[in-house]
Order: C-alpha cells, then sequence, then structure tokens
C-alpha cells in the first residue's frame, strides 16, 4: 500500500491545506496585485521663487509691463500708450499683435474699448503705424 503522507494524486497538499506551501509565482496576479501607493514627498514639491503676476488671462500682461525689457524679436514697437508684438503663434506669415498698454482699456473686452471715440481714433492711427511696418517686413522677405 502507498504512503499516506506522501500522495502525489491529491489535488492539495497537506502544506497547501495548512497554508505552509510557499506561494504558487502566478504572473497576472501579480501583475494584476494593487500597488502600495508611494508617500508624497512635500520636499519634492517644485516651487516658483515668486508667483507669476501675468498668468492665465493676464499673459498679454508681460508685454504691457515693460515691453524695453524684452528682446526686439518679440517686441516691434512700443510707446506710451500701445505695444505692438510678434505673435507667438502666428498664423501668417508676419502676425503681429496690437496691444494697449492702459489697464483702462486692456481690461476690456474690445467692443467695449472701441466704444470710445478717442481711443477709437488713436487705435486706427497706431495701427495705420504698424501696418508700414509689417508691409515693409513682407517687402523685405
Amino acid at each position: 500500500m502507498a504512503n499516506v503522507d506522501s500522495d502525489s494524486d491529491e489535488a492539495m497538499t497537506r502544506e497547501e491545506i495548512r497554508g505552509d506551501a510557499p506561494a504558487v509565482q502566478n504572473a497576472f496576479t501579480e501583475l494584476m496585485a494593487p500597488k502600495p501607493k508611494p508617500a508624497p514627498a512635500a520636499a519634492s514639491v517644485a516651487r516658483m521663487s515668486r508667483p507669476s503676476p501675468f498668468k492665465d488671462r493676464m499673459g498679454l500682461g508681460a508685454y504691457l509691463d515693460d515691453p524695453a525689457s524684452l528682446s526686439p524679436a518679440v517686441v516691434v514697437s512700443h510707446s506710451d500708450a500701445f505695444v505692438a508684438v510678434r505673435d507667438k503663434y502666428p498664423k501668417a506669415t508676419v502676425h503681429t499683435l496690437l496691444l494697449p498698454r492702459s489697464p483702462r482699456h486692456s481690461l476690456q473686452h474690445p467692443f467695449d474699448a472701441l466704444a470710445d471715440p478717442a481711443f477709437l481714433a488713436a487705435v486706427r492711427a497706431e495701427a495705420d503705424a504698424l501696418q508700414a511696418l509689417v508691409a515693409a517686413e513682407l517687402r523685405r522677405r
């Protein structure tokens, strides 16, 4: 008769029943097992030395604040009232933006700002000057 302790045709061995047997390695269960979450490292969070005052909606404010400090490749022209800049994402060979520097007009919707006749006249005069600069740039290219 065969030894009762060493039955190899049994579905489970005594070690497996008692829980002493080593766990069977299964790649699928290893991959699908929940992973331990890493502890958040507060020191690794990158922080700016000082927050930018020109973010989100005021992204163009950097051009209005001090246009003389920016590169001539970016700023086409500037005055006390307006700044003309090359568009960062051009949709034409030469694409410029004419920005009013006064907070009263730069924070308004264009329809509301251009309802002021004095401001509209100033924008038209500045746009004509910018149009001449852009035309000269196109002729140069």
